[in-house]
């Protein structure tokens, strides 16, 4: 990388996050303090790269003897990471009272999902679709099932427990994925049924 080659792509993308991060961490390996600034604006741009850019901050500071300043920046890091755990861990619960908005898979992924649903024992219907999740979370799949009757264990009834294990050990997106019993939550039922595309 050349000044000028790294001048050309800020000038395509002044506020791209890549662009600002690759720029910023280059400048920073020169020992090139204006890296910095690009390193925030690729921050501001996309909340999700906190933790890496604040830790090459923090890196950089600590190199210059700037402790003070490395301890803030490992504070953010810290923070960041609580705050995305929290999101996710929101993220995987599911209720009615939640938003969803459609699955956003293409043609060929609703084709291989369908593929795999189909092979599994005690399933009579699925409906697929995505829950909205608030910054720094990303949306998770939510594919809500209804049990078919089967037999199991010389019962015939809708083995719940066994289907949920079954899924989630044969089930394969890309993206997180929460499974939720339609027959447990029949408000989500409901709920899920009135997403377009579902």
């Amino acid at each position: 990388a050349t000044h000028a080659a790294l001048k050309e792509l800020l000038a395509a993308a002044p506020h791209h996050a890549g662009a600002n991060l690759f720029v910023g961490a280059w400048l920073l390996q020169q020992n090139d303090d204006s890296g910095l600034q690009h390193l925030e604006i690729a921050k501001e741009q996309d909340e999700s790269l906190t933790a890496l850019i604040s830790s090459v901050i923090c890196d950089f500071h600590l190199q210059h003897g700037r402790i003070n300043e490395a301890e803030d920046y490992q504070i953010r890091s810290e923070q960041f990471q609580e705050k995305l755990q929290k999101a996710n861990e929101e993220a995987m619960n599911v209720s009615a009272q939640d938003r969803f908005e459609p699955h956003d898979l293409s043609a060929t992924q609703l084709e291989d999902l369908q593929q795999q649903l189909s092979r599994i024992r005690g399933l009579a219907r699925a409906i697929v679709v995505r829950k909205v999740v608030p910054p720094p979370g990303k949306p998770v799949y939510v594919i809500g099932v209804i049990a078919d009757y089967t037999w199991h264990e010389g019962r015939n009834d809708k083995h719940i427990a066994p289907l949920l294990g079954e899924l989630a050990s044969s089930i394969k997106l890309d993206g997180p994925i929460v499974l939720v019993s339609l027959d447990l939550q029949r408000t989500l039922l409901s709920a899920l049924q009135r997403v377009p595309g579902s």
